[in-house]
């Protein structure tokens, strides 16, 4: 049998290990400035927040239901999975921090792997300059979510709404996407009816699970709490 017709499969180009390379540098050399932070009395006080997770859902499980009001019921879910996961409130503060550097990075390397290097280099910079809160709130999973399903938009949509879906239904605020999303109409574009599909499977369906479980007055909390929580640093910019 002749092989002289068959070319030889392309390994990764130089320039395309050069890159990974420099990814990963940059990665590496952030996160170490992140975990050196965690030194200093001003930055280590967002440790405090796993704290607050752990003492809410150790009150969830010793019978009281109702804990972080500001936070919808499924975003509880994980964090009451992730607390017994990891051995409860003693325990779980260094495997949280963990878990969240890998989901940190795991995103980093989806973008890379959907063929964008910007991107990747954009979320490293962006998350890294924010520094360990980062990896201490649980605000990188619908983050991590949203980043995937922008990845998935246009080549799996029903996966991309999901994601929204999913979002929406622990943080609330993925669920303004899913507008832009259904463009250009999704009675008509099969793609766009796709994303709403799965948006309306997952967000809905995780609602529903809300209300069956604990009720309107818990489903709906995270919204009249952000009502009476007033003005919050966060939101000066948007003061008058």
């Amino acid at each position: 049998m002749s092989l002289a017709g068959t070319a030889p499969k392309a390994g990764p180009s130089l320039r395309s290990l050069e890159t990974i390379a420099a990814l990963i540098l940059v990665f590496l050399v952030t996160r170490l400035f992140t975990v050196l932070t965690l030194r200093l009395e001003s930055v280590k006080f967002v440790i405090n927040d796993i704290s607050y997770y752990g003492a809410n859902v150790y009150a969830l499980i010793e019978g009281q239901p109702d804990v972080m009001a500001e936070y919808p019921v499924p975003a509880v879910w994980i964090l009451q999975g992730l607390y017994e996961l990891f051995g409860g409130y003693y325990e779980w503060t260094p495997y949280f921090m963990v878990t969240f550097v890998l989901l940190d990075a795991l995103v980093a390397i989806s973008f890379y792997r959907r063929g964008n290097p910007w991107g990747c280099l954009f979320w490293i910079l962006f998350t890294g300059v924010q520094g360990a809160v980062v990896w201490s709130r649980f605000d990188l999973i619908p983050a991590a979510l949203v980043a995937w399903a922008c990845m998935l938009v246009m080549t799996h949509p029903r996966i991309a709404g999901a994601l929204v879906g999913l979002g929406a239904a622990i943080k609330l605020w993925p669920a303004l996407l899913i507008g832009p999303m259904l463009a250009p109409n999704p009675l008509r574009d099969k793609t766009s009816r796709g994303r709403l599909i799965g948006f309306a499977v997952v967000g809905f369906g995780l609602a529903a699970a809300s209300l069956l479980t604990h009720g309107w007055s818990r489903s709906a909390s995270p919204i009249t709490w952000q009502g009476n929580r007033g003005l919050q640093v966060e939101s000066v910019p948007a003061s008058p």
